[in-house]
């Protein structure tokens, strides 16, 4: 027990006011916990967070569907306005600058072509099928313009559209009027080509010209028209088989082809026949016109019951004029002398027929081998071959076939270039031997001969 008179100073022991610590408690565990009492430990309780009303989630499916239902317009405005007016992706440097191209490339241009009684659909599916335009569908609701879509389609009224027919230069990616625009201009104009064929040239000749001026033509194609009988002429006869069968013989339309001047369409560039047929009625128009300037009817000398000749005939003799002829004023000249000659039954003895045979051109000399060969009915340098050639030797021009309509009257029977009176390319004309060789003195002399 302890002795409430003792005094702590004095056994050095301090007192204190406070009380004692409280014992701790047991721990207990939840086995030792009687059957009826449920333990919970503080740390697993989790804080909810408060449920929001319906009002406030409400407006929250309202706002997104709001900025989705925005972001979808938006995004189908851009991409309308983009398929009527294209945009173009500027060019960027790494640090994201825009490039300025100050040459921009060259626009590669598309050729495009709208035919007779197309409608406007199909050439809608054909702009977009040949990349002018993005889009045939939104092209088509463009140009009609409905009330409903004016925004989206940045459209004011329904165009009326009625495209021409024909071949237009169009450029990629198109905005829509642009493209209108375009096709509203019209088709281009037709690609005509003119061709020149000189006088007398052989067929061969006018067949390498046309090919030169017009690169679509194919050689092989020309034949195969002219072995097909497709290009007719009213001065192939029933003796043509029987000049067929000479030796030397080329093509019945040798001679037989207007040389002139041709315009070619553009349908026609790659037509050989058309070219062909164009040019062999071309002649016949123009030995119709000559026979009426010569007054409906051959020439005397012709009609002679020597000759007979026919208007076949007469074209070969303007042949011979043309390639003989150097200036106009010999042609009726020359014509007589073949004419008079014909009646005599002597030999041409025309260099520029000769040279047919042989296929040499002119201004190169002739061989006495091949002037003495009479083998070739051409050949009227040979002493045995009377009479005409076969067929003519070249296209002969209209001056010449006037002037085989037309000889001019006179009983020369020899003429030879000499310049005669001073006029370059003149030729001198006798009717004597004597004089015939008198002026070939002066074709030696002047180097002609």
């Amino acid at each position: 027990m302890s002795d409430p008179t003792h005094d702590p100073a004095q056994t050095g022991t301090v007192a204190t006011t406070e009380a004692p610590a409280a014992a701790p408690a047991p721990q207990v565990s939840g086995d030792q916990l009687p059957p009826h009492i449920e333990y919970i430990d503080p740390r697993d309780y989790v804080r909810l967070p408060r449920r929001s009303s319906p009002v406030r989630r409400l407006l929250i499916v309202g706002v997104l569907f709001f900025f989705a239902f925005t972001w979808v317009v938006r995004t189908v405005d851009d991409w309308v306005a983009k398929q009527v007016v294209p945009v173009e992706t500027a060019d960027s440097d790494a640090d994201g600058v825009d490039i300025v191209d100050d040459e921009p490339e060259p626009v590669e241009l598309i050729e495009f072509v709208i035919e007779e009684g197309e409608p406007t659909n199909t050439t809608a599916q054909k702009l977009a099928s040949a990349d002018v335009i993005s889009n045939s569908t939104i092209f088509r609701y463009w140009l009609r313009c409905p009330a409903r879509f004016k925004g989206l389609l940045d459209c004011e009224e329904e165009q009326k559209v009625s495209f021409q027919s024909g071949k237009y230069l169009l450029e990629e990616n198109m905005g829509f009027q642009a493209a209108v625009d375009k096709l509203n201009e019209g088709s281009i104009p037709p690609e005509d080509i003119r061709v020149t064929i000189p006088e007398g040239l052989t067929l061969d000749q006018i067949i390498d010209r046309l090919l030169s001026e017009n690169p679509k033509y194919m050689r092989d194609d020309f034949f195969v028209e002219i072995d097909n009988e497709r290009v007719g002429s009213r001065f192939i006869d029933d003796s043509m088989e029987l000049r067929a069968a000479t030796v030397g013989f080329r093509s019945p339309l040798e001679g037989l082809l207007f040389p002139s001047t041709y315009d070619v369409s553009e349908d026609n560039l790659s037509n050989e026949v058309s070219i062909l047929r164009n040019m062999a009625f071309t002649m016949e128009q123009v030995f119709d016109r000559s026979l009426a300037t010569a007054g409906g009817s051959l020439p005397e000398a012709a009609l002679d019951e020597r000759l007979n000749l026919s208007e076949y005939d007469i074209l070969t003799i303007a042949s011979l004029i043309e390639e003989e002829a150097k200036v106009d004023a010999d042609r009726p000249k020359i014509a007589r002398v073949i004419y008079n000659r014909l009646l005599k039954g002597w030999t041409l003895g025309i260099d520029a027929s000769t040279r047919y045979a042989v296929n040499k051109p002119p201004g190169e000399p002739l061989l006495v081998s091949e002037i003495e060969d009479d083998s070739s009915p051409y050949n009227t340098r040979a002493a045995s071959r009377t009479g005409l050639p076969p067929t003519p030797i070249a296209a002969p021009g209209e001056a010449s076939i006037l002037a085989a309509l037309m000889p001019e009257e006179g009983e020369w029977l020899y003429y030879v270039l000499t310049d005669e009176g001073g006029v370059p390319g003149a030729h001198t004309f006798a009717v004597t031997d004597g004089d015939f060789q008198a002026a070939k003195r002066i074709c030696q002399d002047l180097g002609y001969c």
